[in-house]
């Protein structure tokens, strides 16, 4: 008995023998490694760029910041330099002339009044001329002013400066006894119309002469005085 398996098989055409011309499909491709790696590195290499780029703006933007400011700081020191050199400067130093020509006018003022006040040796003849000075005012204006006597004891020599005693008998008005006290108490004052030299009053004895019995008149006073005149030292 024949199969119906068989029969189907009889009536099927045969398959040409040879190859099979069915068509094949076609064969998925898989990406190269090659190309797979360089993706790779053109993301690292892009991500690196980014990054380097991001770091030197956050590095380098103080820098350059600073050194814009430092920039426009030097033009402006440089202004200030030559405003000072063009401006400032010329009137600083001509200030500095007036002052200094201010301050030696002072200074010779103040070494003349200190030469006369306070004089380098005894000077004997220079201590009578200013008394006698003073008596040839007096005399005139508060008549009498006389001198009856004058005298100098040794001069003694102190640490830095020299004291020469002087002794004298005045006849005087009771106004002119008066401005000889004022005489010594300005004595050694640079700064007096006529500064006389540094004298100072040691002792004083005065005898009132009373009034003239027939005028009335004032008679003044006699006085005998001790003076301390002071001097520098002569160089040695």
């Amino acid at each position: 008995m024949i199969s119906f398996q068989k029969v189907l098989q009889a009536t099927q055409p045969l398959a040409p023998a040879g190859p099979s011309l069915q068509p094949h499909a076609p064969e998925k491709k898989k990406p190269s490694s090659a190309r797979a790696k360089g993706r790779r590195a053109a993301f690292v290499l892009g991500g690196s760029a980014l990054f380097l780029a991001l770091y030197s703006m956050l590095f380098f933007y103080p820098q350059m910041s600073a050194y814009l400011k430092a920039s426009s700081r030097l033009r402006q020191m440089e202004a200030e330099i030559g405003d000072y050199q063009t401006s400032i400067l010329p009137t600083l130093e001509k200030e500095m002339q007036l002052h200094q020509a201010a301050y030696q006018e002072q200074y010779s003022q103040t070494t003349q009044g200190m030469n006369r006040v306070f004089p380098e040796g005894v000077n004997k003849r220079d201590i009578v001329e200013i008394f006698e000075s003073f008596a040839g005012r007096a005399d005139v204006l508060y008549a009498p002013f006389a001198f009856n006597s004058i005298s100098f004891q040794p001069s003694v020599q102190q640490l830095g400066y020299v004291v020469t005693p002087v002794s004298m008998t005045i006849r005087s008005s009771t106004l002119g006894f008066q401005k000889f006290l004022d005489l010594v108490d300005f004595s050694g004052d640079p700064t007096q119309t006529d500064p006389i030299r540094l004298m100072s009053i040691s002792s004083i004895q005065i005898k009132y002469n009373g009034l003239d019995g027939k005028t009335g008149k004032d008679n003044g006073v006699t006085f005998t005085v001790k003076l301390n005149v002071y001097s520098r030292p002569s160089p040695s």
